[in-house]
C-alpha cells in the first residue's frame, strides 16, 4: 500500500551519521549482489570488501555529497528502513561537475510503499540547491523493477554497457 502524507509521517528522514556506517555498508553489499547477473563471476568476500573500500574512499573524495538516512519510528527506537546517496560526478563530455545518484537502497520490507519515490524527490532536491541541472544514476540491467521505477520518474536511458567473458 502505498504511503500517503500520514504514513509518511512513520518515516524519519535525516542526515548520515558515522554510526550509521555498518548498516549502510550492508544493505549495499546486499543489494549490489542481488542484481549482479546469476552468470557474473564473482568472488563474493572480495566484492564485499572492494564496495566497503569504494564508499570509504568516495566519501572522502567527493566535493558535494549527502548521504539520507531513513528509519521507521518505534517505540523502543527507530529502525533503518535504507538510504540514499547523492553527490557530484565530473562528466567529461560536458566537462562539469553534475548530480549522481551513487546509491539508494531500502531493506525489503520498505520496498514499494513509497520511500524510493519520496527519497528521489529529495535528492532532486538537493541536487537543484546545490547548483545542479541533472541528476544521473546507474542501474543494473537485471534489476527491471529499479529501471522502471526510475522511467516512472522521468529518467531516461541513455547508454548500455556490455560484458564478454572471456575465461
Amino acid at each position: 500500500m502505498p504511503l500517503d502524507d500520514i504514513g509518511l509521517k512513520k518515516f524519519v528522514f535525516r542526515n548520515y551519521r558515522n554510526s550509521d556506517e555498518v548498516k549502510i555498508l550492508q544493505l549495499s553489499v546486499t543489494t549490489t549482489l542481488e542484481d549482479l547477473p546469476q552468470d557474473y563471476v564473482l568472488d563474493e568476500s572480495k566484492a564485499r570488501y572492494a564496495l566497503i573500500q569504494w564508499f570509504q574512499e568516495l566519501r572522502t573524495k567527493l566535493k558535494k555529497q549527502w548521504i539520507l538516512v531513513v528509519e521507521e519510528k518505534e517505540e523502543n527506537g527507530n529502525q533503518f528502513a535504507g538510504y540514499l546517496w547523492v553527490g557530484s560526478r565530473y562528466d567529461p563530455i560536458t566537462q562539469s561537475d553534475r548530480a549522481w545518484l551513487y546509491e539508494i537502497a531500502l531493506l525489503p520490507s520498505y520496498r514499494g510503499v513509497g520511500l524510493g519515490k519520496e527519497m528521489l524527490k529529495r535528492a532532486e532536491n538537493w541536487s537543484t540547491q546545490n547548483g545542479f541541472q541533472d541528476l544521473g544514476l546507474n542501474v543494473f540491467h537485471k534489476n527491471q523493477t529499479a529501471r522502471e521505477f526510475y522511467e516512472k520518474l522521468g529518467f531516461k536511458p541513455l547508454s548500455h554497457i556490455y560484458q564478454k567473458n572471456l575465461l
